[in-house]
């Protein structure tokens, strides 16, 4: 897989959900046939799948091929690193660790004035309240300590089902247990 591919299963992931190609080609850097050409190598190697409903072909992320998911698990640590937050990243996931947490979401930092903030969607089991303290407890101490602010929103497993087919999560990447959610992904996406 090259750069350009991966590029384009990038993006594809950002949309979730089946697109046609005007689709893919709206967001793609890429001119008509070099779009054409790699989503086609995708489809042979396995990690886009291809369905046909008349004259129209529809394109997905194929997540029943194990090398789908690594390659978006190399590319989300790729852009955790551009993030430039390693170390709220090991203190959140170290606290997360210890929760009934199933995956959780970052966003991309975003600038207010001087200071960065983050948002992070938690998607949880369990005791809420639990986890509740907890971020808060997390929040202040990245604001007081880190002058980031970091913003949790806590969502249960149908709440987060709910958010996907309203297609709501778009400026996200996983940064805790990417695998559990590509499972969770795969499994809504079976039973839309």
């Amino acid at each position: 897989m090259n750069d350009k591919e991966l590029s384009l299963v990038e993006q594809m992931y950002g949309k979730r959900g089946e697109l046609a190609f005007s689709e893919i080609l709206e967001m793609s850097a890429f001119s008509r046939e070099p779009t054409f050409r790699h989503l086609q190598n995708l489809v042979k190697q396995g990690i886009i799948r291809k369905r046909q409903i008349g004259n129209l072909f529809l394109y997905s992320i194929n997540y029943d091929n194990p090398q789908t998911s690594s390659i978006l698990s190399v590319s989300i640590y790729r852009k955790l690193k551009t993030l430039q937050a390693d170390e709220i990243i090991e203190k959140m996931t170290k606290t997360f660790i210890t929760l009934p947490v199933l995956f959780a979401l970052i966003s991309h930092p975003k600038k207010k004035g001087r200071s960065k903030y983050f948002n992070v969607i938690v998607i949880y089991t369990g005791d809420k309240s639990l986890i509740l303290s907890e971020v808060q407890r997390l929040e202040k101490q990245f604001q007081y300590t880190n002058k980031i602010n970091v913003s949790f929103s806590l969502y249960s497993v149908n709440e987060f089902e709910n958010m996907i087919r309203e297609n709501q999560i778009n400026d996200f990447i996983p940064f805790f247990n990417s695998e559990r959610m590509f499972i969770s992904l795969k499994y809504m996406n079976d039973n839309s």
